[in-house]
């Protein structure tokens, strides 16, 4: 059986109704016309004025492009219009009222239908600021939408939303109310209701760098500026960091894809002992994003995990560390969408890897070292393949740079399962092979 607490909760939540004053006003914005007079909405001029005034939007936007998304009466996007900025706002439906308001207005605000998660920097390009207000309780899948408008927007986002906090007891935990029928307002388009901390979270976990809460009104909204950059460095003596090495989280590689949910675990040295998620600030082509884990694994050597931020452009790019007291660490080039490619591979030698008798390798050891020339500058430990037969090998060394004859080391390990006997050592990368050289596994 339900408890009281529970049953008082659903209650509370179905109070939260104001579709009876917006079907009696017919809009939610309310509206100064040019003629002087004005579109009275559920939301008065003065609220919306003060709501404007808490962002930290600059005056001045001309040269900036501003994304609203849920546009809805439009209101929103006629102010970034009238601050300079070029607009494009974009609604799931189409709102007639918007239309109205543009033909009144002499507005040239591009406005378009579209669903959150179809807008794309294909389809609209990127966005100096993005406006998304009302729109995430509104989402089955809200973290989705949130990394959608991370990866939309260059410098500034402010992402506003129901949160459920009120008849809960205060915690730091993040968590979320999801609706499955019409427990929000008694409206069936209202799905989630993330607590504060969960909505800070999200916007955290998308890819933003900082995220700040702006204001937590007595409407149960909250909004939260989110930026895509690190504030400017305080001048300071400290040392930066060393960056010694930046992989793939789950592959070890070095090759990263902008198309999928991606992770950057990195190391650097640095003789503080106080690093946690809160000072470590690596940035990619000038976007921060913030460290999911930061350890001390060795003597003054950190380990970093981050997502590898949205918007990258394709082609290699440089990661690098500061502190929050420091200046940034030397760069390290991981490769972004680069395609992995060979048209030749030649494989010159190859030997058992601890006594290096070549041509044959000892099934004890379990280990073979060979020599490659071909090989791309992205080529690393995930996309190259070694064969001994039918058998696939594990790469676990590649050297960073070939030779002076063109060849680069690579070291594996057998598989439990490699039989002894006969078999040809070839290296493969995409759908280039090597030549074939032969070896015997000795048992």
């Amino acid at each position: 059986m339900a408890s009281n607490d529970s049953l008082d909760l659903k209650t509370a939540r179905r109070l939260l109704n104001t579709t009876e004053d917006l079907h009696a006003k017919g809009w939610y914005h309310s509206l100064a016309l040019p003629d002087g007079s004005v579109i009275q909405g559920t939301q008065s001029l003065e609220r919306l004025e003060r709501r404007l005034a808490a962002l930290p939007i600059p005056l001045d936007l001309r040269g900036k492009r501003v994304l609203d998304i849920g546009a809805w009466d439009g209101w929103f996007s006629f102010a970034m219009e009238r601050r300079g900025a070029e607009v494009l706002a974009v609604d799931c439906v189409e709102i007639e009222n918007f239309r109205y308001a543009h033909r009144k207005l002499g507005s040239k605000v591009d406005y378009r239908i579209m669903d959150i998660y179809d807008i794309t920097p294909e389809r609209v390009g990127r966005f100096d600021i993005v406006l998304c207000l009302g729109v995430i309780y509104h989402l089955k899948h809200p973290l989705l939408a949130i990394e959608r408008v991370c990866d939309l927007t260059r410098g500034l986002a402010i992402i506003e939303s129901f949160v459920a906090d009120e008849n809960h007891t205060h915690t730091e935990y993040p968590w979320m109310e999801f609706y499955e029928s019409d427990e929000l307002g008694g409206q069936a388009d209202n799905w989630s209701g993330p607590n504060e901390e969960c909505f800070l979270a999200f916007c955290r976990t998308a890819g933003f760098a900082r995220v700040t809460m702006l204001e937590h009104t007595t409407d149960h909204r909250m909004s939260i500026a989110c930026y895509r950059r690190w504030e400017p460095a305080d001048s300071s003596t400290a040392p930066a960091p060393t960056l010694q090495l930046a992989l793939h989280s789950q592959n070890n590689g070095i090759n990263f894809s902008t198309r999928h949910d991606e992770y950057v675990s990195a190391w650097l040295l640095s003789s503080r002992h106080d690093l946690n998620r809160d000072n470590v600030y690596p940035e990619i082509c000038g976007y921060g994003v913030r460290p999911i884990y930061v350890a001390l694994v060795g003597e003054n050597r950190w380990q970093i995990n981050f997502k590898l931020p949205p918007g990258l452009p394709a082609g290699w790019q440089d990661l690098r560390v500061r502190l929050n007291d420091t200046p940034f660490s030397n760069p390290v080039a991981l490769a972004v969408d680069v395609p992995a490619t060979a048209s030749n591979l030649h494989l010159k030698s190859a030997c058992d890897g601890v006594d290096w008798t070549t041509g044959r390798v000892l099934y004890e050891h379990g280990r073979v070292t060979l020599w490659v020339s071909g090989l791309p500058a992205n080529a690393d430990l995930h996309n190259v393949r070694v064969y001994l037969g039918a058998a696939r090998l594990t790469p676990d060394y590649l050297q960073p740079e070939p030779d002076r004859e063109g060849y680069r080391q690579i070291n594996a390990r057998f598989p439990r399962t490699l039989e002894p006997g006969a078999a040809d050592l070839t290296v493969c990368l995409g759908e280039t092979g090597s030549n074939h050289f032969p070896m015997v596994v000795a048992g």
